[in-house]
């Protein structure tokens, strides 16, 4: 029998290097949230505190950002074990 584990994020390392992200409108980014666990962990993602109703993946794709996509974006990652979460703060400056 598996032992049961609690959600543990891949590459930590790459998401704290990009917790701070500025764009420029019309840009993009990509937001890493990879983890495992077992049983095999569910994932949510907020915009500040609100639920985007997005396909559920380990990565939100922000493509052709406008200045009011800037937000604190957060992945909230859990299983029957544990909940674990990592915010991106995501600020977009306009291009004129």
């Amino acid at each position: 029998m598996a032992t049961a584990s609690a959600p543990a994020f891949l590459r930590p390392d790459l998401m704290r290097s990009t917790r701070q992200t500025s764009l420029v409108a019309g840009g993009a980014a990509r937001l890493r949230c990879e983890a495992r666990a077992k049983p095999m962990p569910q994932i949510v993602w907020f915009k500040d505190d609100a639920i985007l109703n997005v396909p559920v993946t380990w990565s939100l794709q922000l493509g052709h950002v406008t200045v009011e996509d800037g937000a604190l974006y957060t992945c909230v990652v859990y299983n029957h074990i544990a909940v674990i979460s990592f915010s991106y703060n995501v600020t977009v400056e306009s291009s004129y």
